[in-house]
């Protein structure tokens, strides 16, 4: 049986001395990234390769809604002089993030923040091959997926002062995902479409820091 387990989160660092009342509305920005494999000089593959993303932060007393984003984009085109081909390799991948939840001050500049997110994204892969010499050999695949993700999360939020802090989380999360993988050829003799329907289940660990300023 899985279950979720707890986040730690941590610091921030200020520019202005304020305390901050159970009706204070602000709001913060931040930005993320994989601090175990960046931050410490560790050789292995803790957390793997943490996403850099986004973040807007909304806090009314001790209510919180975040908005998380992310978004790769990866092009090539390579020429290959042996076989006289083009070759043209296009991703996107986008990542959206909702978090609804409470937090509670457990020690000093520490929050216990807890609640329910939902994650979706989407996934677009496309590589297309042209042959000079021979029009035949030209292929084309292409990936497309779209995923929807949602479960409890838990984190620790440090406050190094009124307007800075650092924060890390872990989820659980129970995922669907609709995919569709297609192969061309000219000559149609090696073509193919995949479509699958997928459900899993994913629990994050606390790897990915994010830092988020206040105002």
């Amino acid at each position: 049986m899985e279950c979720i387990k707890i986040l730690i989160l941590s610091l921030f660092f200020s520019l202005s001395l304020c305390a901050q009342s159970d009706t204070t509305t602000y709001r913060e920005v931040g930005i993320g990234f994989g601090f175990i494999n960046s931050l410490l000089p560790l050789d292995n593959n803790i957390g793997g390769n943490s996403t850099y993303q986004v973040y807007y932060n909304k806090i009314k007393g001790n209510q919180h809604s975040r908005w998380g984003f992310r978004l790769n984009l990866n092009g090539q085109i390579e020429n290959d002089d042996v076989q006289v081909a083009k070759t043209r390799i296009n991703l996107v991948d986008f990542q959206f993030q909702y978090a609804s939840g409470k937090s509670k001050k457990v020690y000093k500049n520490f929050d216990l923040v807890y609640g329910w997110k939902i994650s979706p994204s989407i996934f677009f892969s496309g590589q297309k091959t042209e042959s000079v010499d021979e029009p035949d050999d030209d292929t084309e695949r292409k990936i497309f997926s779209v995923q929807l993700g949602t479960g409890p999360f838990a984190g620790l939020q440090y406050h190094a002062g009124y307007n800075v802090s650092l924060y890390l989380e872990t989820s659980y999360q129970i995922f669907v995902e609709f995919r569709r993988d297609s192969f061309e050829t000219v000559p149609g003799f090696a073509d193919f479409e995949i479509k699958g329907f997928d459900y899993f289940s994913s629990f994050s660990t606390p790897t990915h820091l994010v830092l988020l300023y206040r105002f």
